[in-house]
């Protein structure tokens, strides 16, 4: 019990550090039409989201209800 919630405190802090990153990463990219800085902006980006659904965490990135 004790090492789930390390697990997810750790991945909780990981994926909102490099969410944040890849955020404000995405500044210059826009600004400045920095096209190369794309990958890095992309990786930062899929590391947070893998590293959540690693956890089972939910935050940064929520799930969207779907309705039929």
């Amino acid at each position: 019990m004790i090492l789930l919630a390390i697990k997810k405190i750790f991945a909780r802090v990981a994926s909102e550090v490099l969410y944040y990153l890849g955020h404000w990463i995405s500044f210059p990219m826009h600004w400045f039409d920095w096209c190369w800085i794309y990958p890095t902006y992309n990786c930062l980006m899929c590391w947070s989201s893998d590293i959540q659904d690693w956890a089972g965490n939910n935050k940064p990135w929520e799930k969207i209800n779907e309705q039929d």
